[in-house]
């Protein structure tokens, strides 16, 4: 069974308009806010990463227990939902080694083969 990945980056259609004018490109976010993780030294060195460089890719697996939910809805009929999750344990892996392992004939199946080994962790089948 195939697990996909799903693209977060934000639409251009979803541009922010303040005062009636579109916000520049190259000042808008590229992906929502509550996407990006920042890890300490110490958390850095729990997963194994000591020289991450900007620019470098990874993949991530992690198991997260939702903490809080909130849906809301306002005057004028905006709703709005959110949902809290903390992340309990991952593993993270260097895009760059994985995709050139010999046991993958290409970056999206290095994807693939990482996939399955995280529907293998979140089973209790793997690590």
């Amino acid at each position: 069974m195939a697990y996909d990945m799903t693209n977060m980056k934000i639409d251009s259609q979803d541009t922010p308009v303040v005062m009636g004018v579109e916000v520049a490109k190259d000042m808008t976010p590229k992906y929502p806010y509550g996407l990006e993780l920042k890890f300490d030294a110490d958390t850095l060195e729990k997963l194994g990463l000591d020289d991450c460089a900007v620019g470098d890719q990874y993949y991530i697996v992690a198991k997260a227990k939702v903490v809080s939910t909130n849906e809301s809805e306002s005057e004028g009929g905006n709703e709005s939902k959110c949902v809290c999750m903390q992340i309990t344990k991952m593993k993270v892996d260097h895009a760059v080694g994985i995709a050139k392992d010999d046991e993958y004939a290409s970056k999206e199946d290095a994807e693939q083969g990482l996939l399955n080994q995280a529907k293998d962790i979140m089973t209790g089948k793997g690590y």
